[in-house]
């Protein structure tokens, strides 16, 4: 088993390393992005720059692919935002090439229309399934491993079993397939939803939703027939 540690600057990566990390993963969003799109159209569903959470430009990049070269610990950038706008697709794919040129020849994709668009215009980079994309089954992990994946990320609220069922498939598929690479994603920052249903943004302008403080309960009988009456009349409305 590997560990793999989340960076939020270069400056944490040799000290990761030494501390016994076997590979890491970080966002890169290029400030031309960020000038271009803002925060509403997010590359990774990061995008904050009052403190480091992920890599802002080229020059950080470099740096970081001498340290690897070094200390032969490999880093996986994340493209997490679940999709985006059609003219985005190619600019992505270019940021990817750039980041592939320094040695960076792995992505952690949640948007399963990027991963068909790299793989239908020649970007061979290695793809790892995005948490984000919130796969929960063997049969949504087979259609995408038509566009070739190397690793599967679990979500953060996939039970053993579950993830026991994905990859037991996986092996009994044969071939390439039973290579597959999985990665079970612990908890951060006490966040309790799933990143395929968060529609939060993640920026300097606003606090986070994952950090709103909430309460959990059971709800009583009652409440639950008033739920599903609820429920009925939107039905019913729509």
């Amino acid at each position: 088993m590997k560990i793999t540690a989340g960076l939020g600057s270069i400056d944490e990566y040799i000290r990761f390393a030494e501390a016994g990390a076997d590979e890491f993963f970080c966002g890169y969003v290029p400030y031309s992005w960020a000038k271009k799109y803002g925060t509403v159209m997010p590359l990774n569903r990061r995008e904050v720059f009052c403190y480091n959470v992920q890599l802002g430009s080229y020059s950080e990049l470099e740096i970081l692919s001498a340290m690897i070269k070094k200390y032969r610990k490999p880093v996986h950038l994340t493209f997490n935002s679940l999709y985006y706008i059609p003219q985005q697709y190619p600019e992505i794919a270019e940021i990817i090439q750039n980041c592939m040129k320094l040695g960076f020849c792995s992505c952690i994709i949640a948007d399963p229309a990027l991963i068909l668009y790299l793989r239908n215009h020649g970007t061979d980079c290695d793809i790892h399934l995005s948490g984000e994309t919130g796969e929960i089954n063997s049969r949504m992990v087979d259609v995408l491993q038509r566009q070739k994946l190397k690793r599967v990320i679990f979500h953060r609220k996939n039970t053993f079993e579950d993830m026991q069922s994905v990859i037991h498939a996986e092996q009994l598929a044969g071939g390439e397939r039973a290579q597959t690479e999985f990665e079970a994603f612990i908890l951060n920052e006490m966040c309790q939803f799933s990143g395929a249903f968060c529609n939060s943004l993640h920026c300097d302008e606003m606090g986070y939703l994952c950090r709103v403080p909430y309460h959990l309960e059971k709800i009583a009988k009652k409440d639950r027939l008033c739920m599903q009456v609820i429920t009925i009349a939107v039905t019913l409305i729509r």
